[in-house]
């Protein structure tokens, strides 16, 4: 529980910090001469790729100074964040159990607004088709994307909310979402992340297991993340991004 009250304390601190990034573009945002940056996103899952998506296609990061050219989806967790270190990608949309632990280790990002939270579901499914699997009480190999991503603390969290027992449940680390649903359609694991898009379109294959929003009412999932010297270099942007956003 410690882990919950930790994700709700930096929900509010993310909150603050938009809210005070939003007070206007800044000298080195400028809507009549707008600056064209990439983002990088936390995971190609819709839940982090659309509000990028609609302020881009609307205009929304323009009019406040800066054009979004491209969208690059990550793969969940730290390895987000290592794109946003090691390229030359200046802001993105990064995990908060991933900030968590490289703030521990002395890391150069900061956190300037708050990204994906709840209730954005997270849904954990098995393979329909697997009849032994009907509730969390049932699962004993349960996949996530990468460590210190958002379905990782989720893996920690929603066994001990839903009771059940945390020892008899080996946690997987695939390296991404499409990986995650290779081993569940494999047999190598009970429950796996699924987008929901891709749950929808094969409503045959899957059945929902664990929905994150049925144990947690608050859950912030993501974080609006640059670099310590991108941030005080460029105020403006990070304020025309959080405003767009």
């Amino acid at each position: 529980m410690r882990t919950h009250r930790l994700l709700l304390a930096a929900a509010l601190a993310a909150t603050l910090g938009a809210s005070a990034c939003s007070s206007g573009p800044g000298p080195d945002a400028d809507p009549a001469n707008p600056v064209s940056i990439d983002v990088t996103v936390s995971a190609a899952a819709e839940i982090y790729s659309i509000p990028w998506l609609v302020a881009q296609q609307q205009g929304l990061f323009e009019k406040h100074g800066v054009i979004v050219e491209n969208i690059v989806p990550g793969k969940g967790g730290s390895a987000t964040m290592r794109t946003l270190l090691d390229g030359n990608i200046p802001i993105g949309e990064v995990s908060y159990p991933s900030i968590v632990q490289a703030d521990a280790g002395g890391s150069e990002l900061r956190i300037v607004g708050g990204g994906t939270q709840g209730p954005y579901p997270m849904n954990f499914y098995a393979l329909a088709s697997n009849s032994s699997i009907q509730s969390i009480d049932d699962v004993r190999r349960w996949a996530y994307t990468r460590p210190n991503s958002a379905s990782d603390a989720l893996t920690r969290l929603l066994p001990s909310l839903a009771g059940a027992d945390a020892g008899r449940i080996e946690r997987v680390s695939t390296g991404g979402i499409g990986e995650g649903l290779a081993l569940l359609e494999a047999g190598s694991v009970d429950i796996a992340l699924i987008p929901s898009i891709v749950a929808e379109q094969r409503p045959d294959d899957f059945r929902l297991i664990v929905s994150s929003p049925d144990y947690l009412e608050r859950f912030l999932q993501s974080t609006i993340t640059t670099t310590k010297d991108y941030a005080a270099s460029n105020p403006g942007v990070v304020r025309a991004i959080n405003a767009g956003y």
